[in-house]
């Protein structure tokens, strides 16, 4: 199966969240990067493809069947990428490894990359930047914070904060590098509501976090309540076949 939408998760050998992180608050999209094509749009050659629209009307022009599109990471007001982006091998933005305000720069911040083999990471933006990909890297996108890094929630986060917001981001199954795990929250959440939720119900000890209230999601089985449909400056596509 290419893809798995759930609201919520379970079953699996997943732990069950913990009582702040309840599946309640998610849509959670599964993709299985061995039988479904992940593609990363918006910049170069496909800087048309900004809306979660275009991205449905681009697969069709495709071929392809739209299985779901979302927001890839943070971004400039005119729409550049603030950190690395790579689609189909081509770096289109370079890696960022500057500091600043906002969440981007919440140090560490991160890097969700897949190979030329469909094996997906999510690195820490300094584990990246050292780090040599066998294959390649296909596909990345650079965002802040990181959610989880090796299994350890980011340090910055509180599990009493009071900073409530729609969030959106991606991890890779802990038992299987091919397995990524997109998820957005249906309501308000805590940053560290969400990396928990990673971790203890989807099972990801590598997550990234993509963007805030400005997040989108859209896909035949996905429900209509997507939050914000773009422009982005980056768009990650699922499609059938690789």
């Amino acid at each position: 199966v290419p893809v798995r939408i759930a609201a919520p998760l379970v079953g699996d050998g997943l732990a069950p969240a913990p009582p702040a992180a309840t599946a309640d608050h998610w849509q959670v999209v599964d993709v299985d990067l061995r039988v479904a094509r992940l593609d990363l749009l918006g910049q170069g050659g496909t800087a048309e493809v900004r809306t979660l629209a275009a991205a449905s009307a681009w697969a069709e022009e495709q071929g392809r069947t739209l299985l779901m599109a979302t927001n890839a990471g943070i971004f400039e007001p005119d729409y550049a990428p603030t950190g690395l982006f790579i689609a189909r091998f081509q770096t289109e933005a370079p890696l960022n490894t500057s500091s600043g305000r906002g969440n981007f720069f919440l140090q560490p911040n991160g890097v969700f990359a897949v190979d030329g083999d469909g094996r997906a990471r999510v690195l820490t933006t300094e584990k990246h930047a050292g780090r040599a990909i066998d294959g390649g890297v296909a596909l990345a996108t650079q965002s802040g914070p990181v959610l989880l890094d090796e299994g350890l929630v980011h340090p910055r986060f509180q599990a009493g904060s009071t900073n409530l917001r729609v969030r959106s981001g991606v991890g890779v199954s802990r038992s299987d590098p091919h397995l990524v795990r997109f998820a957005i929250s249906t309501e308000p959440v805590r940053l560290y509501d969400m990396a928990t939720f990673f971790r203890d119900e989807l099972g990801c000890d590598e997550a990234l976090y993509l963007d805030g209230v400005i997040s989108g999601m859209v896909g035949p089985d996905v429900p209509t309540t997507v939050w914000a449909p773009g422009p982005f400056a980056g768009v990650l596509v699922v499609t059938t076949g690789r």
